[in-house]
């Protein structure tokens, strides 16, 4: 349903925003770097299935993926204007942030588990 969809793009949104502000965190607790891989995974598999499709075939689902999925109306259209921007402003800067530590052992730990 609707609201579903609605509550997963908040909620995404959300912890984007919590992983924001606790970014200092997510190299040194377990806890933030586990919802931080969770919260890139989500923020992929929402931006893989609301996101462009047609424009460039690197911006498309791969073929074997392209599901017959019954999508709420107009919601490609508030992912496109709305809720990308929320999630992948905040996920790029807190990435380059995080991988320009100065410990290459835990960021190769962190790329591995993504």
């Amino acid at each position: 349903p609707r609201e579903l969809w609605d509550l997963a793009s908040c909620s995404l949104v959300s912890w984007c925003s919590s992983l924001e502000e606790s970014q200092s965190h997510i190299l040194t607790r377990p806890a933030v770097m586990l919802v931080a891989v969770a919260v890139c995974k989500l923020a992929f598999a929402m931006g893989e299935l609301l996101g462009p499709v047609g424009h460039h075939p690197a911006l498309s689902p791969p073929p074997d993926s392209n599901k017959d999925w019954t999508l709420p109306p107009k919601l490609r259209e508030e992912w496109a204007e709305f809720f990308s921007e929320g999630v992948f402003s905040v996920l790029l800067p807190v990435f380059v942030t995080v991988s320009s530590s100065l410990d290459p052992n835990i960021i190769s730990n962190l790329i591995i588990a993504l």
